[in-house]
């Protein structure tokens, strides 16, 4: 891998849930990184769910070795908001992990929108 390809400013975000006074349970998604990776767009699929008809764009994001990112996370990269399917480390070496992802396109514009 070319260091020189990892030129796309990508967010980790993680879900993190937190008790009211109530004792009832609240959460939203906060940015715990900002790295540097590739987007790759790996082609896509349609589905039908419920007699409509969903999109799915499997993308490939690849970043420095990143060991606590896993499929609980999301990734954003400008507007688009990606659900990690799959986190892989390259041969074990621990210097490169590949996001395999699906970007969701629930009508949501931003991470913004959902926290």
């Amino acid at each position: 891998m070319n260091i020189g390809e990892l030129n796309r400013r990508i967010k980790i975000w993680e879900f993190v849930e937190q008790r009211d006074e109530f004792g009832g349970v609240q959460g939203s998604w906060q940015v715990i990184a900002q790295r540097w990776g590739k987007v790759e767009e790996n082609g896509g699929s349609e589905s039908s769910d419920n007699n409509q008809l969903k999109a799915r764009v499997k993308t490939k994001i690849v970043m420095r070795y990143f060991p606590t990112l896993n499929e609980s996370h999301r990734i954003t990269y400008g507007n688009k908001i990606y659900e990690i399917n799959a986190v892989n480390d390259i041969n074990s070496g621990h210097y490169m992990t590949i996001a395999d992802c699906t970007e969701l396109k629930d009508g949501v514009q931003t991470m913004e929108d959902i926290c």
